[in-house]
């Protein structure tokens, strides 16, 4: 026993110094690593081999390389990148074009084993002809609706000498990634025509998904003879599939029509009045059953979405004819609801979840105090079937609203007598009943303080566009980019009685004079409308509104 805790001890100390861990303290390893030779030399001509290695000044290991690494012009995947020790090799598994410059970006894919550093700007460039091809395109990708700069958006150059070339079905040839402020640089082009876009390559086969990936394209070929710079692209998220009927079917007490994207605007025609309106989203359509002596009905949908793409299908609708199920809840909601004291102006928008047949006005009214109430008829009422809105909008006496403005060093007046003055209730109430859905089913009560705004509390932003363009409309946008209001061709003049809060200005150059930004269509070669943002001094979108407040925009120049 007396030698087996000596023995023990002995073991004990071996291994702890025979293992093996990451020294402790001193300073933080920051320098990566750096290239100390490769082959081919960059921008060397004549290479003939398939194989690239890299050496650098300590050892270094791979980090999502296929990702990472950008070769252009691109050869897919028929690549194998391995790293061993100090050396990287790319063996590369297909024939490469005569006469032409490559280009490897390795981006972030090399890093030293420690602290993961990255080799800095890593890039190896070869030709496999008698010269380098040397032009340089720049420039920027940015969001059309929110201005927002596009990290890792793949940008790309297409030869435009095949006329049946599609960036929805064909891959890029030149192309690189953007960085984190959206900028991007293609390196060693060949002099030529090309096409040029980006997009968000989401499942990374260089193609473009219109169904889930933002893209932006220059509609026109380029002709690249020289170097370029501030090209600037702006994504859109537009599906330019042909618009379809996947689905028809009766589902619960309608009839729901489901086609393959959001549709913009539809129109159902029959022999009958037909009732419907949108489902859970814009690409299921319920018809309603409104014919109880019909369980079947020819029908004629009509449809188009954003892109453009239309649908004329006619088919029969069938109803269940069964009494025990119970059509979904009929609700209502209010939005955009105010009052402006400065101009007597009550707005009351209600939405509803299906079509309405009838509604009752006596059932709506607003209630100042107990001594004023308001109440509306039919020339107060704006009727919007295809955005299923019920709109009330009526002037009346401002001085309803008003709250007289007082000096507070002024003495105060035998007339101000507080105990006298009639208590503010400023109720909206709906009363029961009010709207009645297609289904026969009624609204519920609702009753909603609704404040007039003082002139004191709101505030007015003027704009001033510079341009020689016709049908330009100014449009004001809430800070998540919902439009509030929009003028066209007022090129000087401002957005009133705004409370305070955070607001954004876009002007948009509406070229085919509809009244609305257009994202244009990649395959009819129609870009998107001309978008531009007034930014605060600091170059931020939104712009703060105080209360009371007076903004003056710097002009907006728009040039032809």
């Amino acid at each position: 026993m007396k030698y087996i805790i000596p023995l023990l001890i002995t073991l004990l100390f071996l291994i702890g110094c025979a293992r093996q861990t990451s020294p402790t303290g001193g300073p933080k390893d920051t320098i990566p690593p750096k290239l100390v030779s490769s082959s081919p030399i960059n921008e060397q001509t004549n290479f003939s081999s398939k194989t690239v290695t890299l050496d650098f000044t300590e050892q270094v290991n791979l980090n999502s390389a296929k990702e990472q690494v950008i070769i252009t012009p691109s050869i897919g995947k028929d690549y194998e990148i391995t790293a061993k020790k100090k050396t990287v090799v790319i063996h590369i598994n297909t024939e490469l074009d005569p006469n032409t410059t490559y280009n490897i970006n390795f981006r972030d894919a090399v890093q030293d084993i420690t602290e993961k550093n990255p080799v800095r700007d890593l890039k190896l460039a070869f030709s496999t002809g008698e010269y380098i091809d040397s032009l340089t395109i720049t420039g920027k990708v940015v969001d059309l609706i929110t201005n927002k700069e596009i990290k890792d958006a793949t940008v790309a150059l297409q030869h435009t000498w095949a006329d049946t070339m599609s960036i929805m079905k064909h891959p890029s040839f030149y192309f690189t990634k953007t960085n984190d402020k959206g900028e991007f640089k293609i390196d060693y082009v060949k002099p030529g025509i090309y096409q040029l876009y980006a997009y968000q390559d989401k499942n990374k086969n260089l193609i473009v998904d219109p169904r889930n990936e933002g893209y932006a394209f220059i509609a026109k070929p380029l002709d690249f003879q020289n170097d370029t710079s501030k090209i600037l692209l702006k994504i859109i998220h537009l599906d330019t599939r042909q618009l379809k009927l996947t689905s028809a079917r009766p589902y619960n007490t309608y009839f729901n029509l489901k086609t393959t994207k959001n549709i913009r605007d539809y129109k159902i025609t029959s022999t009958e009045d037909i009732s419907s309106w949108y489902g859970e989203d814009r690409s299921n359509i319920r018809v309603y059953n409104t014919f109880k002596s019909l369980d079947s009905l020819q029908i004629r949908l009509t449809a188009t979405d954003s892109s453009g793409s239309s649908l004329d299908t006619t088919l029969y609708a069938k109803f269940r004819q069964d009494p025990d199920i119970d059509p979904d809840k009929f609700t209502m909601s209010l939005t955009e609801t105010s009052i402006t004291a400065r101009t007597g102006q009550i707005k009351i928008k209600y939405i509803f979840n299906k079509p309405v047949s009838s509604f009752n006005l006596d059932s709506i009214y607003y209630k100042k105090d107990t001594l004023t109430t308001i109440r509306f008829n039919s020339q107060d009422v704006n009727w919007d079937p295809l955005a299923n809105a019920f709109t009330i909008t009526k002037t009346v006496d401002k001085n309803i609203f008003l709250i007289p403005e007082t000096d507070p060093s002024a003495a105060p007046s035998k007339k101000q007598d507080t105990t006298t003055q009639i208590k503010p209730i400023n109720e909206l109430h709906t009363r029961k009943g009010a709207f009645i859905s297609v289904e026969g089913d009624t609204s519920a009560s609702l009753k909603q303080t609704l404040k007039p705004s003082q002139p004191s509390e709101l505030s007015e932003i003027f704009y001033d566009v510079r341009s020689k363009k016709k049908n330009i409309l100014i449009q004001l946008l809430t800070k998540d980019f919902k439009l509030i209001r929009q003028t066209n061709n007022s090129l000087k003049g401002s957005f009133s009685d705004l409370p305070a809060g955070d607001y954004i200005i876009r002007y948009v150059v509406d070229t085919n004079n509809n009244g609305q930004l257009d994202f244009g269509n990649y395959l009819d070669k129609k870009e998107p409308e001309p978008v531009y943002y007034s930014t605060d001094p600091k170059g931020s979108l939104p712009q703060t509104l105080k209360a009371n407040w007076e903004l003056e925009l710097a002009p907006m120049l728009i040039s032809d």
